[in-house]
């Protein structure tokens, strides 16, 4: 989940230096307060299309208000979701088992509860009923 919030918060990071012009990569307490700004973003898209984030005092008296939309965020997260994928066709080629022998799948973290790792699952069994 941690890898997720951090994807998102280097795209923020990056999106306020263009518009500020300002760097806060060096500032903990400004990464503080956007890492929890993305953290809190990244629940809302479990249920919304999209969010605005404001951080006051960002760096100094600089505020930070982005809106915030569930696609960009999964766009900017894609190579992770990927990865999710890659993952669990690993393990089921290396525990020798298919798609058949799994009745149940746990999944644990916010993330996982997502539709969009729920159908990354479907897809990887999908795709491993027709080996």
């Amino acid at each position: 989940e941690e890898d997720f919030i951090d994807y998102y918060l280097d795209n923020c990071l990056k999106e306020f230096g263009e518009k500020k012009k300002q760097e806060c990569m060096n500032n903990p307490g400004a990464l503080a307060k956007l890492r929890k700004s993305c953290s809190m973003a990244k629940q809302y898209f479990e249920k919304g299309e999209q969010i605005e984030i404001g951080v006051n005092n960002l760096i100094g008296n600089t505020q930070l208000r982005m809106i915030l939309n569930k696609n960009d965020y999964e766009e900017v997260c894609k190579e992770l979701y990927e990865r999710i994928g890659i993952l669990v066709k690993e393990i089921l080629k290396k525990s020798k088992l298919s798609a058949i022998n799994i009745e149940n799948i746990l999944l644990i973290g916010s993330t996982t509860r997502t539709n969009k790792v729920k159908n990354i699952l479907k897809l990887t069994k999908l795709a491993f009923k027709t080996e």
